[in-house]
C-alpha cells in the first residue's frame, strides 16, 4: 500500500496540510512593537479547520488502493479544496496588509507556501493514480 508512489505522494500531501496546523501564515509588526504571527496556532480558525480536514482526507484516500477510480475522485476534489484554500488565505493575507496602519508591515511566512506544495503532490499523485489504472486494464486485456 505504502510502497507505491501515489500513496507516498498522498501521504506527503496529508502531513503537510496537517503540520500547517502549527506554522504561521503571516507575521506583522507594528513598528518598535514585536512581530506576532497571525493565522498560526493561536487563530484557530476555518483554517486550521480546512486544513486539517483536506489532511485527513488524503491520508483516508491512501486507504482506496484497491479502488482507484474512488481514489481518484477524492484525490481531484481534494486538489480543488486546496486550491480554494489557497485562494482564501491569499485573498486573507491581502485584506490584512492593506488594513494596517502606516509604520507596519506584513510578512510572510512558510505556511502560506504548504497549499501550493501540497497542489504539487495531489496532482502528481492523480497521474500516478491514472498510470497504474492503464497497467491494471491492459492486463487485464491480456488475460
Amino acid at each position: 500500500m505504502i510502497q507505491r508512489i501515489q500513496s507516498l505522494l498522498l501521504l506527503l500531501s496529508g502531513t503537510l496540510m496537517i503540520v500547517m496546523w502549527w506554522l504561521p501564515v503571516v507575521a506583522v509588526s507594528s513598528g518598535a512593537e514585536s512581530e506576532y504571527n497571525l493565522l498560526g496556532l493561536e487563530d484557530l480558525g476555518f483554517l486550521h479547520i480546512a486544513a486539517l480536514a483536506l489532511g485527513v482526507m488524503s491520508l483516508v484516500t491512501i486507504l482506496l488502493y484497491s479502488n482507484r477510480p474512488m481514489q481518484i475522485k477524492l484525490t481531484t476534489a481534494n486538489l480543488l479544496l486546496t486550491f480554494g484554500l489557497m485562494i482564501w488565505m491569499v485573498i486573507q493575507v491581502w485584506q490584512l496588509s492593506g488594513a494596517q496602519p502606516e509604520g507596519s508591515y506584513v510578512a510572510i511566512r512558510m505556511g502560506l507556501f504548504v497549499p501550493a506544495l501540497s497542489i504539487i503532490f495531489l496532482s502528481t499523485a492523480i497521474r500516478a493514480i491514472r498510470k497504474d489504472e492503464r497497467i491494471v486494464r491492459s492486463m487485464d486485456r491480456l488475460r
